[in-house]
């Protein structure tokens, strides 16, 4: 009936029910009904032309807000803008809705959907919503931490709307302070690595990071973190690092898929330091080797977010604390390896053992610390149906074989591996003999009668604390000792007591066949000409430490070794003026130790000598001219801690007449 009156503000609103014109209203009223339009929530409506308070109209009900987040769309009537969204599709039906300009995209768990069974997903999903990073519904384009970002509501700024593809100092610093695990703490260190990849994007590499998107921007500040965090300068493999070229050309990216990393190799790299959680902002990984380095302290629970990672090697380090609960969130995981590491005495946890067992994902492989349960000693308790491979702490380094072996080797490499090949694997390990106490004299008389314009030699020999008298007390008890040459003698002597002085603090990670009746060519990083003359020396990062005695003169008394290279250990000490004896070196790799001291003058000598790298250790003093001169001839590298604005650079040097580059 008419007239109808309404509370203050509110007007009247007629409804018509019939075939011709239906406005959405119940069939049990007919003809032209009307309402006020302050109705409250729950009040019957039409679609149409609500009368709803609240403005909205939803399923023939005024309602304060359309679809939850856990509630599905039913049907096209439920395709009002913003209505279907996140989750709003059940597994039964096709039908989603999608505001203008989104398109439907199809989620699984396998792309990374953050729930169970597949989804139709509208393109245009809001910050906040949950998101896989294969196949992203953001309007902003980019999925971070498992959630949609854009770079205007990663800040405060009042803004609701990404306006510009441009980001600004101010705009990246606050986007990378809201991603941070610390509030941003550590980029405000201005020694942090955090701070200083921040400073080099701004800076060095301001006009790269400006023509990309944030989650590339997001990508090259994680690279950049990993190399100050990790110690970049000392790596072995560092080429096109911090350089402007695009990080899928950087050294050890070894796979991109659509210019985000999914394969990184950084293995027998050298790389000191704790791991930065910033690892985890390149969320594409699917294989992370991080094996055979000097990596201390935690593994970031961050890992867990990984959600595409198939691979992750961490073995062959120093990690310490618990193994985080939060890498059995990795679904896709294949292969994990832990071992030779010193992680506190714990379980495995069940969420990582749940991915091996009966209905999990796939994981196949899981070598750990777990071995010598009965003695107390080990690291890491870890049923037989979790851990495939056991360790203890007296184990030796073990490699695998290649990328998705499922049977790993038992055997150990015989040369360093190659960056981006599978490691060479044919040789068991020999077991070093026990201590010998009792003196060939034989053998001791030979030794000194090559020594007389050595007289440092001799005294060390006949000192009986020495690291030389160890070693010929090993070599007199050789059972092959008769079968020996005297040059092979005194070749053997001179790598024995190298090794000796280099294994004080911990053993070596690979010291297959030193020490033992096998012949010294076929030792771990030992190359020979002719089976017999040591021709090549290479012993990267393998955990060695002590300092290099004199002796290392004898192992190249055949006069041709052409390369020696020591890099990435921790080897303490003067740098050996006798090294300047070997007249056919050609390459000295001494970059990334301890030595510390000047650099000797004897180097100058090797006239052959192509490159000469000794950055990233604690020397000071000049380069000696006698080595300076050696750019005349063949010398086209050499590198040292020379970088005046650098203060821990202690090595005075000319970049431009002598050293070739300065760090």
């Amino acid at each position: 009936s008419s007239p109808v009156y309404c509370a203050s503000g509110a007007v009247i609103k007629a409804y018509w029910s019939n075939s011709d014109d239906d406005w959405g209203f119940s069939s049990s009223f007919s003809a032209a009904t009307s309402f006020c339009t302050d109705q409250p929530d729950g009040t019957l409506c039409g679609e149409t032309d609500a009368i709803c308070s609240s403005g909205l109209c939803f399923r023939g009900k005024c309602a304060s807000s359309k679809l939850g987040s856990d509630e599905y769309c039913t049907s096209s009537n439920d395709c009002a803008e913003g209505v279907c969204g996140y989750a709003s599709m059940s597994p039964a039906s096709s039908t989603v809705c999608c505001a203008s300009g989104a398109t439907k995209k199809v989620y699984s768990p396998s792309d990374g959907w953050p729930l169970n069974g597949w989804r139709y997903v509208c393109t245009d999903q809001p910050d906040g919503t949950l998101c896989g990073k294969a196949n992203a519904i953001c309007s902003s384009d980019a999925c971070v931490e498992g959630k949609c970002v854009s770079t205007t509501n990663l800040f405060d700024d009042g803004t609701t709307n990404k306006t510009d593809d441009v980001l600004d100092e101010s705009t990246l610093l606050y986007m990378l302070k809201n991603l941070s695990s610390d509030s941003g703490v550590s980029l405000d260190d201005p020694l942090s690595p955090q701070s200083k990849a921040y400073n080099w994007l701004v800076e060095a590499d301001k006009s790269t990071y400006e023509n990309v998107s944030d989650i590339h921007v997001l990508q090259r500040y994680a690279m950049a973190t990993i190399y100050y965090g990790l110690a970049g300068d000392g790596w072995v493999d560092n080429d096109k690092w911090l350089s402007d070229a695009h990080v899928c050309e950087w050294e050890l990216v070894k796979y991109c898929t659509g210019k985000m990393v999914s394969v990184l190799e950084m293995y027998s790299n050298n790389m000191v330091g704790q791991i930065p959680v910033e690892i985890t902002h390149i969320r594409t990984l699917e294989i992370l080797d991080l094996t055979d380095n000097e990596l201390n302290g935690p593994i970031p629970s961050e890992f867990g977010y990984l959600e595409d990672l198939e691979i992750l090697r961490l073995g062959g380090n120093f990690l310490s604390g618990t193994i985080p609960l939060q890498l059995g969130n990795l679904i896709s995981l294949h292969e994990l390896y832990l071992h030779v590491n010193e992680f506190n005495a714990s379980s495995m946890p069940d969420e990582i053992c749940d991915l091996r067992r009966e209905g999990g994902n796939g994981l196949t492989t899981l070598w750990a610390d777990c071995k010598g349960e009965d003695t107390g000693m080990t690291h890491v308790r870890c049923e037989e149906s979790c851990c495939d491979e056991c360790f203890d702490i007296d184990s030796e380094f073990k490699f695998y074989i290649g990328y998705g072996s499922n049977e790993p080797s038992t055997e150990f490499p015989t040369s360093q591996p190659v960056p981006g090949q599978p490691p060479s694997l044919n040789l068991p390990p020999v077991a070093n003999e026990s201590p010998i106490t009792e003196e060939n004299l034989i053998l001791k008389e030979s030794l000194k009668s090559h020594m007389q314009d050595y007289p440092i030699l001799e005294d060390r020999l006949l000192d009986v604390n020495s690291h030389a008298y160890e070693a010929f007390l090993w070599l007199g008890s050789s059972k092959n000792l008769d079968e020996l040459s005297e040059f092979q003698k005194l070749q053997r002597y001179g790598l024995g007591t190298f090794y000796l002085s280099t294994s004080i603090d911990v053993h070596w990670k690979v010291s297959t066949g030193w020490k033992s009746n096998a012949p010294e060519c076929s030792w771990f990083g030992i190359y020979c000409a002719d089976d017999s003359i040591v021709t090549e020396i290479n012993l990267s990062s393998n955990r060695m430490s002590g300092t290099i005695p004199p002796e290392i003169a004898l192992s190249g008394l055949g006069n041709e070794i052409s390369k020696l290279n020591l890099s990435g250990n921790n080897i303490q000490g003067n740098i050996p003026k006798e090294i300047g004896l070997f007249k056919s070196l050609e390459e000295l790799d001494l970059r990334a130790n301890d030595f510390e001291g000047e650099i000797p003058s004897e180097l100058g000598q090797l006239t052959k000598l192509k490159s000469l790298q000794l950055e990233a250790n604690e020397l000071e003093g000049n380069m000696p001219q006698e080595i300076c001169d050696l750019r005349q001839y063949d010398l086209g590298m050499l590198t040292a801690d020379c970088d005046a604005a650098n203060p821990f650079s202690q090595v005075s040097c000319d970049v431009y007449s002598c050293c070739t580059k300065c760090s």
